[in-house]
């Protein structure tokens, strides 16, 4: 009877603590999650620094790089999420679950190199060229680049300051979001299906329907709630994008 007795009482614990325990464990998967994005932008200003304000890559995997070539406001595709501009120089741990690979996924980063396409004797990391498909993926990593505003305009040091609102209804016309509500990178977020809203926070994604994480141009990175998701998403681009 006693035995029963101790095992009620272990279970009854164990059915209020799991939830909480559950709860400590995804608090820490986002704080790191939120360092690796942090890293990453500082990478950004590094690579800035040398490449004239440029906060992000040029495009080289066809046949996106095709598709921008030539044009006079970007060298990068909107659609690219590569970032082997950052590896090694900029951000030097990559493979494995690194500062490209949120803790809360099942991604990774493969030693597969590539010969890049357009520079002779330099290599390419393949799963830094784009994003795992879902956050259960085992090849790819866990973050989006936005380098462009959403008309072809690549951010730059010099944009990110001059960028003026003209279609976003909730702000005044004219409005310079600035750099620190301008983003740069977020969870990677591709649509699987229905009920998976592209770069919209859903039960499937990364830190699941409660957020996103995201850096801004400025450097800083944070947890942008559901509910706020669509005026910070809106601000950065300029658009008027509605509840999915």
């Amino acid at each position: 009877m006693e035995c029963l007795v101790t095992l009620a009482v272990i279970a009854i614990l164990a059915a209020l603590l799991l939830p909480a325990l559950s709860r400590a464990q995804d608090r820490a998967r986002r704080i790191v999650c939120l360092n690796n994005l942090k890293q990453l932008g500082f990478g950004s200003a590094l690579y800035a620094a040398d490449h004239d304000g440029h906060l992000s890559g040029s495009t080289w995997r066809e046949p996106m790089a095709s598709q921008v070539r030539g044009l006079r406001t970007t060298d990068r595709h909107a659609a690219d999420d590569d970032f082997n501009w950052l590896f090694p120089l900029y951000v030097p741990a990559a493979f494995g679950r690194s500062s490209f690979v949120c803790p809360a996924t099942g991604n990774l980063i493969r030693t597969n190199l590539i010969p890049h396409p357009r520079k002779a004797g330099q290599w390419l990391v393949l799963d830094l060229a784009d994003n795992g498909a879902t956050p259960r993926s085992p090849a790819g990593g866990s973050y989006e680049v936005f380098g462009n505003f959403s008309d072809d305009l690549k951010k730059t040091e010099r944009t990110i300051q001059t960028y003026a609102i003209t279609r976003y209804s909730r702000v005044p016309g004219g409005t310079r979001p600035g750099p620190a509500a301008i983003l740069l990178m977020t969870d990677a977020d591709d649509s699987t299906g229905p009920g998976d809203a592209n770069n919209y926070p859903d039960p499937v994604d990364n830190h699941g329907a409660a957020g996103s994480q995201v850096n801004f141009c400025d450097g800083h990175a944070a947890f942008i709630p559901r509910r706020q998701w669509l005026h910070v998403w809106n601000l950065a681009h300029d658009s008027n994008r509605l509840t999915p």
